[in-house]
């Protein structure tokens, strides 16, 4: 096995989360699901890059990114000026 173990590389991940919510560059939340959230996903592109043969597409970081990092929620809605 090349790399650290899952459970290695999870610790790895919850330590740099932990560091980077206590310098507050992070929002605090429980780092041990964020670590989840990205290696899962990163496991699961791999997964289906294997089973299906599919070529890494090029927006799929960013917007995995995008969506983990900003969130699914609607924009916050704008009030209008109008009377």
């Amino acid at each position: 096995m090349t790399g650290p173990a899952p459970g290695a590389a999870r610790r790895r991940v919850i330590a740099y989360l932990q560091a980077e919510m206590g310098a507050r560059c992070l929002r605090r939340t429980d780092p041990s699901a964020v670590a989840r959230m990205i290696l899962g996903t990163a496991q699961n592109h791999v997964s289906f890059e294997r089973v299906d043969g599919l070529q890494r597409p090029e927006g799929f970081v960013p917007g995995v990114i995008d969506a983990r990092w900003l969130g699914v929620a609607p924009e916050a809605r704008q009030e209008s000026t109008e009377a």
